[in-house]
């Protein structure tokens, strides 16, 4: 008897570890018996959820999925979205709005998240993770085919995102689908206003000419570039303007209160003193800021520590709903910020995140001067972003070109979304997965050599990187006459290797990073009158062949200031002419 006992134990013991293994079939050779279900009261995000997974999977395997709201079961075939009643309370806390669960419970799949979009995300994460769906930009997206759609049998995952606010500015910032994809916030969502907002707040136009006094007093006259932020008729005027803002937008929860984008900072006596008395111009700007922000306690109140007002104060704190926006304004690119013994952001960052909790980082990833040029700080982003982490930062905003095309922009949007998700991603695994998708096979594997080749020879002979340099600042190092010759070989062989493919135009395109920069250092020689660094008929090809290239890929402006390509071309002409050898 005990030992049919023992043989029956062992029987269910197996059964049991088989069934535990059994794998989700969500479609077998083109058919299902899977449904996803929504909660009788599905919210927006949630049926956004159900009608993304049941879209992707179509485009698969060929086969819809019905979408459905009723009560479910895990012992159905079913794929439960958003809230249920199979995910605990502890299974849902410290979620936040973001954080998701994906977890197989018996036949069923259960995908739900916090309140925010937490749900959308575990979509996302499964098709991209588990089904191998990807989208490197918002117009280069890859689906994988087959007529079965399979689970691992153990499923189970809760993940929570490194930073609660996510966002970075390039081309497809602004592409909602490409944004909900990486997990990332839309571009100012939420934000009422958005940083450098005295203007907005008090318009010069209107109120300069009858009310110079609400400015700032420059060299002994007022200057409608900032505000005088002692002034108590400015205080109500922005508090004034502020409520009018808010009733347009009432669920809006960001509103910033911050400086115009300059140093023209007020010089009155009450300014001054406020200022003398903090260390820092944050003694008028926070005084200011705390007291709008007493007025909406609903509401977050942020402003800008930025250039000349990047120290904080020495002894006023912000108010709990006040966000201070510290910006890495002068910081080199190249050496990771932990590493810079001598920049002030370091301990700016220490003194600020010692004196509040709503800390928002912005940091610069491109260089804004010269967008288009090489710029190799690929492998300083990670130690940066796991950095603002060890200060329990809650806001992270990784700055790019914005709408421009710039160098590596695509590269650079897709690695700061895995990072800001997930500060600690395999940020190699993650940059090769990009490259071998998005410059195919045989142009990755030529990209990839520059990418490692101008990020050593920048490591062999340091020069300054910084967000408002030029490229003359390498051409003694990584953007010598002989490197830059190295790259250009590179590039050609990668265009050789895939012409007639998709993926010519996009390795094209981080050609002419190399051809700029020649173009602007052979344009440095000229200036300087040292006629033999300079070949103009080779470099007249050189101009002819970047502007035919720049225009082939319909690539408008050269940077942040937006000088046009056109312009470009016709005044290095105009230098061109003007040279005699």
């Amino acid at each position: 008897m005990l030992k049919k006992s023992i043989y029956l134990l062992i029987i269910v013991l197996f059964g049991s570890k088989v069934f535990a293994q059994k794998e989700l079939v969500l479609v077998n050779n083109g058919t299902s018996n899977y449904q996803i279900i929504l909660p009788a009261d599905a919210n927006d995000i949630e049926k956004q959820s159900a009608s993304v997974l049941q879209d992707y999977i179509q485009k698969i395997s060929n086969f819809k999925l019905p979408i459905l709201q009723q009560s479910a079961s895990t012992s159905s075939y079913q794929i439960i979205i958003g809230r249920n009643k199979f995910i605990s309370q502890s299974d849902i806390s410290g979620l936040g709005g973001d954080g998701f669960i994906i977890r197989k419970v018996n036949n069923s799949l259960i995908l739900t998240g916090g309140s925010r979009k937490g749900v959308l995300y575990s979509v996302y994460t499964l098709l991209e993770d588990y089904l191998g769906c990807r989208m490197y930009t918002s117009t280069a997206v890859y689906i994988p085919h087959a007529s079965s759609v399979t689970l691992p049998s153990s499923l189970s995952r809760k993940e929570v995102p490194s930073f609660q606010y996510r966002m970075t500015f390039f081309p497809d910032a602004f592409n909602n689908n490409y944004c909900d994809f990486h997990k990332t916030n839309y571009y100012e969502e939420n934000w009422g206003l958005w940083v450098h907002s005295f203007e907005v707040l008090v318009p010069k136009d209107k109120y300069f000419q009858s009310h110079p006094e609400y400015f700032a007093l420059v060299n002994g006259k007022r200057n409608p570039a900032q505000l005088c932020l002692t002034n108590p008729d400015v205080l109500n005027l922005v508090i004034q303007n502020l409520q009018n803002l808010m009733k347009a937008k009432p669920n809006v929860k960001y509103w910033s209160v911050s400086q115009n984008d300059n140093e023209h900072f007020c010089e009155c006596d009450n300014c001054k003193r406020l200022n003398a008395e903090q260390g820092s111009y944050q003694g008028s700007i926070l005084t200011f800021v705390n007291n709008v922000a007493k007025h909406f306690p609903d509401k977050t109140i942020s402003t800008l520590a930025y250039r000349k007002s990047e120290n904080p104060p020495k002894t006023l704190k912000p108010l709990s709903n006040v966000l201070i926006m510290l910006c890495t304004t002068y910081d080199e690119r190249r050496i990771p910020l932990k590493e810079q013994t001598n920049n002030g952001f370091n301990q700016n960052f220490k003194n600020w995140a010692a004196i509040t909790s709503n800390l928002f980082i912005w940091d610069y990833i491109v260089q804004f001067v010269n967008s288009l040029s090489p710029f190799p700080n690929f492998y300083t982003m990670q130690s940066n972003v796991q950095y603002f982490a060890t200060r329990d930062v809650t806001d992270l905003f990784l700055e790019g070109v914005g709408h421009m095309e710039g160098e590596f922009s695509e590269l650079r949007c897709y690695m700061a979304s895995r990072l800001m998700w997930n500060k600690d991603v395999d940020i190699k695994q993650t940059m090769n997965e990009f490259i071998d998708g998005y410059y195919g096979k045989n142009g990755g594997k030529y990209v990839s050599q520059y990418i490692d080749l101008l990020e050593r020879n920048a490591s062999i002979k340091h020069v300054g990187l910084r967000s408002g340099g030029t490229p003359t600042d390498a051409m003694y190092a990584y953007l010598s006459p002989d490197n830059i010759s190295v790259y250009k070989r590179i590039f050609e062989d990668a265009m050789n290797a895939t012409a007639g493919t998709v993926y010519h135009d996009r390795v094209m395109k981080e050609y002419l990073p190399v051809l700029y920069a020649e173009l602007e250092i052979n344009k440095t020689m000229m200036g300087t009158g040292r006629i033999n660094f300079i070949n103009k008929e080779a470099d007249g090809k050189l101009l002819d062949d970047f502007y035919k290239k720049m225009k082939q890929l319909n690539i408008v402006y050269l940077n942040e200031a937006r000088l046009k390509v056109d312009d470009y071309y016709k005044n290095y002409n105009n230098l061109l002419n003007k040279v005699t050898q």
